[in-house]
């Protein structure tokens, strides 16, 4: 799916949101009763013209400064894929290389090797190999829009191995970016929604649409989002043309962590809408040292999206202090966070594969429930089964090659150099952190062993049902085969019965031609 359907719903939202306001003004229009006119002009002129009222500016205070950094995205490309995911690698570096810097990877033995050992290798590791830097400067569009980028490859599990891209937008999207989080946000705050109202003639409900007005500290965010999942799309779908990608072939966004640096107290009281409108909430922001945060739920609940599952990593650089053995800062924070992502990575991909696993268990649960229990119905669940089966393989996979225990266990010792420290509001995204995958993997698979169970118990009572039916029709034949055999055997003994039938039978045959 294009962006990831994000143009798509902003162009049906545009278009809904001109036929509500159309529809709105032919009404009041066309209204002959003087007092209906007037309120319908009121409510007409309430929804589409008049400002929100309490509106604060979301604009960056002027002493402080708030920009973005890389994105560090991951995808998986299951082991079965190995010789395409080699192939495609190859052609990378022959076409994409980076020219920009003086060193990159290229030895194409040795990355085959490595390769190699990731499919040999049944457990998975912390250590990533790095296959060098890479970027577009072939295709001037993207170009434009992503700098360069570097891949990295680390052994996931024993049939998925993961590859990271670590993305450096261009100086132009940054600009964009940085206009969009510092200024005042001034576009569309409203939506079309839908809810279930009453019917006017009868008892029930029926769906209708309204048009629900946001703040823009919201809507705010969700551009921010938007912006950074646009450009992960631009570099998958041209990556996934060599790479067999899970993830993002699935339709499904891949995840990351965008870094972003500034100067400002995410405690600032000042700055409150600002905050709000990068994400900053307090249920949902955990500190991880003086200099470092993670934001790890950044949408308000109203305007939640399976499209957005992405952590912020936001480093306050005059409280960072620079370590020696680094290029510079940027490069030291990455480094840093690569290091604390391994703690994250896991469960990060299974919060955002629980959307997908999620749309395909509710697919088959529809499925399995509207078959009826027929004697022909029992090929069909058996196909149901199968389908099913293979489409939630990968998804069995993943919860059963990773040790989720020890996984919860390494959540558990996350290097915090805050945790003695953890004031009592930011206690909800630590659990939200180390807990909340845990739950969504239980009701994942209780859901999933639903499920199976209805499938299951649909063939053994549609099996019950063709034995049943297949008893009875025996039962039939076993009734006509004894007077198939009574007859042949009265007509060996008496030569005459057959042509007295026969007669009867030309009888019948006359009588029903005649009629």
């Amino acid at each position: 799916m294009k962006y990831y359907g994000i143009r798509k719903n902003r162009n049906i939202n545009y278009i809904s949101l001109k036929g509500f306001k159309l529809k709105s003004k032919i009404e009041y229009l066309t209204e002959f009763d003087k007092e209906k006119k007037k309120i319908k002009e009121e409510m007409y002129r309430d929804e589409f013209l008049e400002p929100p009222l309490f509106e604060k500016s979301n604009q960056i205070p002027d002493e402080f400064f708030y920009e973005p950094g890389v994105m560090i995205a991951t995808d998986l490309v299951a082991k079965e894929n190995i010789n395409q995911l080699k192939s495609g690698l190859k052609k990378i570096i022959l076409k994409y290389s980076t020219k920009k810097f003086l060193s990159s990877f290229s030895n194409i033995n040795e990355i085959k090797q490595y390769v190699e050992n990731l499919n040999e290798n049944i457990t998975d590791n912390q250590t990533w190999i790095n296959l060098g830097r890479f970027d577009f400067s072939s295709h001037p569009t993207l170009d434009k829009e992503i700098a360069y980028f570097d891949i990295k490859l680390l052994n996931f599990s024993s049939s998925f191995i993961a590859i990271q891209f670590i993305i450096f937008m261009s100086n132009e999207q940054k600009r964009k970016l940085t206009k969009l989080i510092n200024e005042d946000y001034k576009g569309n705050l409203k939506q079309v929604t839908s809810y279930y109202g009453r019917k006017r003639s009868k008892s029930g409900a029926r769906k209708k649409y309204t048009v629900t007005t946001y703040d823009k500290d919201s809507i705010k965010n969700i551009k921010i989002s938007e912006f950074t999942t646009e450009l992960k799309w631009v570099l998958f779908n041209q990556v996934s043309k060599y790479i067999p990608t899970l993830l993002h072939r699935l339709g499904t966004v891949p995840p990351s962590v965008n870094i972003f640096k500034t100067n400002i107290s995410l405690n600032d009281k000042k700055s409150a809408s600002f905050l709000n409108s990068i994400g900053y909430d307090s249920f949902r922001f955990l500190p991880i040292s003086e200099s470092s945060s993670i934001i790890i739920d950044p949408l308000t609940d109203s305007l939640k999206n399976k499209n957005y599952s992405d952590y912020t990593y936001i480093v306050n650089t005059e409280f960072k202090e620079k370590h020696e053995g680094y290029l510079d800062m940027n490069h030291q924070i990455v480094h840093e966070l690569e290091y604390l992502y391994l703690y994250l990575m896991k469960t990060h991909i299974l919060k955002v594969m629980s959307n997908k696993i999620s749309s395909v268990s509710s697919f088959y649960r529809n499925k399995v429930n509207n078959v009826r229990i027929k004697k022909k119905s029992y090929k069909k669940l058996l196909t149901l089964r199968y389908a099913y089966e293979k489409d939630t393989n990968i998804f069995k996979r993943l919860f059963e090659e990773i040790d989720w225990e020890n996984e919860k266990k390494r959540l558990e010792s996350f290097p915090f150099e805050t945790m003695d420290n953890l004031e009592r509001q930011h206690t909800h995204a630590y659990k939200v952190l180390t807990e909340y995958p845990f739950i969504i993997k239980g009701e994942i698979e209780k859901y999933q062993n639903y499920i199976k169970y209805e499938i299951e118990n649909k063939l053994t009572l549609t099996s019950h049902l063709k034995d049943y039916k297949d008893e009875g029709r025996n039962h039939r034949l076993n009734i006509i085969n004894i007077l198939i055999s009574t007859i042949t055997f009265l007509s060996l003994l008496f030569p005459s019965i057959p042509i007295k039938l026969a007669n009867q039978l030309k009888q019948v045959i006359l009588f029903l031609s005649d009629f």
